[in-house]
């Protein structure tokens, strides 16, 4: 039979296996949260790219293509219609710049969070300004082409106004779902840095 002191020292082994099994479980769980995080947060980001990529396609071969090859468009209509485009792009650039700042390996979780919501911000902007300029402009455009004799010159415009609709529709969805994903990710990992740091601290 064991003596006091053996099962002590046995005693002791065993808590420290526990307590290594407790933090390996604990960082394959922080793992994975940040993995999902990341992967929420990689498909934002690629949606915001796509966006900047359709709005340079219509601003630099759409819409110049449809001017100078033989329909008819008055040249104040087509400048309205680029410099709406520029905006846009501009706006779409800000976003991108602003989600580029988010980097999970290298930044605290307070300054992810900050990034996700100065990110919102952006978006929140895009979505309620970027609505009344593209409309706005379109009205505008509408009315300025309404003697117009070529009718296909309103095709271009009500092309991209319709694929615009169809991708804003389906990314406001998904978009919803992965911002989500991303907050509850950071909340996670903050609980996790809260965590270590009282353990740190004893």
């Amino acid at each position: 039979m064991m003596n006091l002191d053996e099962m002590k020292n046995s005693w002791n082994v065993l808590n420290e296996r526990l307590e290594q099994n407790e933090i390996l479980n604990k960082r394959i769980i922080e793992e994975m949260v940040a993995s999902k995080t990341k992967s929420a947060y990689d498909c934002i980001y690629n949606q915001e790219l796509r966006g900047l990529y359709i709005l340079l396609l219509v601003a630099l071969i759409v819409l110049p293509a449809n001017r100078f090859l033989g329909i008819n468009m008055k040249q104040s209509s087509f400048i309205l219609l680029e410099a709406v485009m520029f905006l846009a792009l501009l706006f779409q650039s800000v976003i991108l710049y602003s989600l580029s700042k988010f980097k999970l390996n290298y930044m605290k979780v307070n300054e992810l969070t900050r990034t996700v919501l100065k990110y919102r911000k952006f978006y929140s902007y895009n979505k309620k300004y970027g609505t009344i300029l593209g409309l706005g402009s379109v009205i505008i455009f509408m009315i300025s082409e309404s003697k117009i004799t070529n009718p296909y010159a309103f095709l271009p415009v009500l092309a991209v106004m319709i694929i615009g609709c169809i991708y804003s529709y389906t990314k406001l969805k998904l978009h919803e779902q992965k911002i989500k994903e991303v907050e509850q990710g950071l909340a996670e990992l903050k609980e996790f840095e809260s965590e270590t740091i009282r353990t740190g601290s004893k």
